[in-house]
């Protein structure tokens, strides 16, 4: 991996999901006053749906094609 895609991969999947759960925290429970577990269940669902389609588009992206186990 290059400097380049090891800041986006970086970026996509460690800073973006935690801004949005903290952001997320702080609208639906100490704001809006929601329950825990709702907001929970709501947020986690959502990053888990983000976290397969970045994963894709990631790998698209990065012409990852053949990926042995023996190369790492």
């Amino acid at each position: 991996m290059t400097n380049k895609s090891k800041f986006t991969y970086i970026i996509l999947f460690v800073l973006l999901p935690i801004f949005y759960l903290v952001g997320s925290f702080i609208v639906r429970y100490l704001i809006l006053g929601r329950d825990f577990s709702l907001f929970f269940s709501d947020s986690f669902g959502i990053l888990g749906m983000y976290y397969v389609v970045v994963s894709i588009i990631f790998m698209i992206t990065t012409n990852i094609k053949n990926v042995n186990l023996k190369n790492i």
